[in-house]
């Protein structure tokens, strides 16, 4: 309702000439931005609440330095708190430097990722796998766990693009992440397979802040038309 009103009042200023009369050709022009822009407010303008499966996308400026550009997969959310892991920040260590008895049964090796500064000596695993393994769900077809024996059956027929490992996690309090939400510190979106498992995670931040500055140029295009 907020953007609607600044719309409405934005529509009447620039609608009145300086004598109080309407300026036609004014409202013609922007009747045709506003058809034109729908399709792009449609698909980017909704308005999305943290859940299990959705990405939380750190703003541009965002204060907090263990959290800049990345993007956190929310698996846990509920009035008691929040826990996620950044899909985003892969390190150099592989599961073998953490568990050396893990080499002999892995027939691939695989990247740890920082999933966030809580507990940094924990590990945790987001999979795709079927429902007879399956811990606990995040969205359709994905999983997180913190079982080990399940982690090396996982390891032992699983490949890279299916399996992302952290070593700690992002965690929130009753509030605090609503209350970081209120200051504008995160965007959320729909997290997908996808995007979870991408081959490029260091390019996950960069591709959805641009989906959602496209929503920004519309919107300043319309303002600053000289049209109006």
């Amino acid at each position: 309702m907020n953007a609607c009103l600044k719309f409405y009042l934005s529509f009447n200023n620039c609608c009145l000439n300086r004598s109080g009369l309407f300026a036609l050709p004014a409202i013609l022009v922007l009747a045709t931005m506003l058809f034109q822009s729908k399709p792009v407010a449609a698909e980017q303008n909704t308005a999305f609440h943290p859940a299990p499966g959705m990405f939380l996308v750190a703003a541009p400026k965002m204060r907090d330095p263990r959290f800049k550009q990345s993007v956190i997969l929310l698996v846990e959310h509920s009035s008691e708190g929040s826990l996620g892991f950044i899909v985003n920040r892969r390190t150099d260590m592989t599961v073998t430097d953490a568990f050396p008895e893990l080499e002999q049964q892995m027939e691939l090796e695989h990247a740890l990722y920082f999933g966030g500064p809580v507990q940094p000596s924990r590990i945790m695993f987001v999979y795709s796998e079927p429902n007879q393994i399956a811990e606990h769900k995040v969205i359709n077809g994905v999983y997180w766990g913190t079982n080990y024996d399940n982690l090396k059956e996982i390891l032992n027929r699983k490949g890279e693009d299916a399996l992302r490992i952290f070593f700690g996690y992002a965690g929130w309090g009753p509030g605090q992440l609503e209350f970081e939400l209120s200051l504008g510190d995160w965007q959320v979106f729909p997290a997908s397979a996808d995007h979870i498992f991408s081959e490029d995670s260091k390019r996950l931040w960069h591709l959805l802040n641009q989906k959602k500055s496209g929503v920004i140029t519309q919107r300043s295009y319309i303002r600053l038309s000289p049209y109006l």
